[in-house]
């Protein structure tokens, strides 16, 4: 099996969205294509880089990323999203989407790799750490 990693652009923007309202349906998402569509467009037009994932000719996820300075003016990579299909979830997938992502950064001068994730969603603060993640913030906030 082969992982391809496809630049998102406006020809492929609807396999996206596809792909997108696939994994939606997997957990029982309602979704509006229209705002899903919108979200994406916006995206793209601020440079963030989305990446389509591709497995043996199967549109199987995507990634979605921006690079960013910090204080001191050094590059990081955020991630902002990674979903993948369920059937799809297995290692060999989730190591070649990371792989990919961790060589972008590095081809644009980033040094580090970072993500946001929900306190409460362990399940995905372990995947992130099984692929070298270490928790180095706590963002606090108040319910207004």
């Amino acid at each position: 099996m082969v992982l391809k990693l496809v630049k998102v652009n406006e020809r492929n923007l609807s396999k996206l969205i596809e792909v997108f309202i696939e994994i939606g349906k997997e957990i029982d998402a309602i979704i509006d294509k229209r705002k899903v569509k919108n979200i994406f467009v916006r995206a793209l037009a601020s440079n963030d880089d989305i990446f389509l994932a591709k497995m043996d000719g199967v549109f199987v996820g995507y990634v979605w990323f921006s690079i960013n300075k910090d204080k001191k003016n050094k590059k990081f990579c955020k991630i902002n999203d990674i979903s993948i299909k369920e059937n799809f979830k297995e290692n060999e997938v989730i190591s070649g989407i990371f792989q990919f992502i961790k060589d972008y950064a590095k081809k644009k001068n980033c040094e580090i790799v970072q993500a946001e994730i929900p306190k409460q969603n362990q399940d995905s603060i372990n995947f992130f750490e099984k692929f070298g993640f270490k928790d180095r913030y706590v963002v606090v906030e108040l319910k207004l």
